[in-house]
Order: C-alpha cells, then sequence, then structure tokens
C-alpha cells in the first residue's frame, strides 16, 4: 500500500511516502533524544574543572569568547 503525504519541509511543500515520512520521523526521534542525553550528560559533568578552573568539557561551538 503506497499512501502519499504532503508535507512542509524547510518552506517547500515536498510528497512523502509511508516509508519516507517514517524514516524522516526516525531522524527526528533520533536527534531529539541524542541531544537529550548530550544534554544531561553535560549537566551531570559541568563541576569537573581544570587546575585552572576552565570547564574539562565543552561543546563544540558553545563557549563563551
Amino acid at each position: 500500500m503506497r499512501m502519499q503525504y504532503k508535507e512542509k519541509l524547510d518552506g517547500v511543500g515536498t510528497t512523502l511516502n509511508l516509508e519516507e515520512l517514517a524514516r524522516l520521523g526516525a531522524r527526528q526521534v533520533i536527534a531529539l533524544a541524542l541531544e537529550a542525553e548530550i544534554s544531561a550528560y553535560m549537566e551531570q559533568h559541568q563541576q569537573v574543572k581544570t587546575p585552572d578552573g576552565k570547564a574539562v568539557m565543552e561543546r563544540n561551538g558553545y563557549h563563551q569568547e
């Protein structure tokens, strides 16, 4: 059974079949889960510092200049 769904992606109308829609949803769920896990891990270890007081871990592209 091949069903078509109309989905807006980045402002562009796209027709997705059921398999493509499932893959897109799975990617989004995985991305959200990874983001939550990374944030939790970083939060757990935020108190770990180098001898000069700097954070041992920082997210790439998130440090203050």
